[in-house]
């Protein structure tokens, strides 16, 4: 026993080819006959005088100049970044306000806690709400007790200017490998 099943013989199919093609014809028939529409051009009256714009003048030059080191001679971060090609691979001494502390930590306490002590390193900018900002990096834990530095706080920091150092990356700002922080030196002088 063999079953044809006739796709037109469906109930409601014819009506609905007949349906699609009646709005198919509609809209064919719709776009044909608008013409286009007529747009009205303004045409400019040539005896008018220019128009006026009153913009606000423009800032100076020095407005765009970085300063790239303070009245003390010691640089300022957003100098040596703006300058880092002058600077890179040099020992440098930069006043910075630190406004991060990360990994003063003790490892044994993270470790029993489950989580890890980040590796030492502060975060220096010129002052506190500025955009540019330097890590510093190349020293140990204990020197966040030695060099006595809080968040806040304006310091010099003297090192080496690099795009990286052990542990750390930073190919945009670069950073600076640690030496001393204002007189306090990184490494135990014998």
């Amino acid at each position: 026993m063999s079953v044809e099943m006739n796709t037109f013989a469906k109930p409601g199919f014819s009506r609905r080819v007949l349906i699609g093609a009646f709005t198919l014809l509609l809209c064919f028939a719709m776009a044909c006959s608008s013409e286009e529409s007529e747009k009205p051009t303004e045409e400019v009256d040539p005896n008018l005088p220019p128009a006026q714009v009153d913009l606000p003048s423009p800032p100076p030059a020095s407005a765009f100049n970085i300063a790239e080191t303070n009245q003390d001679g010691t640089l300022r971060v957003e100098g040596l970044i703006q300058y880092q090609d002058k600077h890179l691979d040099k020992p440098v001494r930069v006043k910075g306000v630190v406004t991060q502390i990360l990994g003063d930590c003790d490892p044994k306490k993270a470790k029993k806690a489950n989580t890890f002590c980040p590796e030492p390193h502060f975060i220096i900018k010129d002052e506190s709400s500025a955009e540019k900002e330097l890590m510093v990096v190349g020293f140990e834990r204990d020197f966040f007790k030695k060099s006595k530095t809080k968040v806040g706080e304006a310091h010099v920091f003297e090192g080496d200017y690099r795009k990286m150092s052990q542990q750390f990356v930073n190919s945009e700002s670069g950073l600076i490998a640690l030496t001393k922080v204002d007189d306090i030196s990184v490494r135990d002088e014998d």
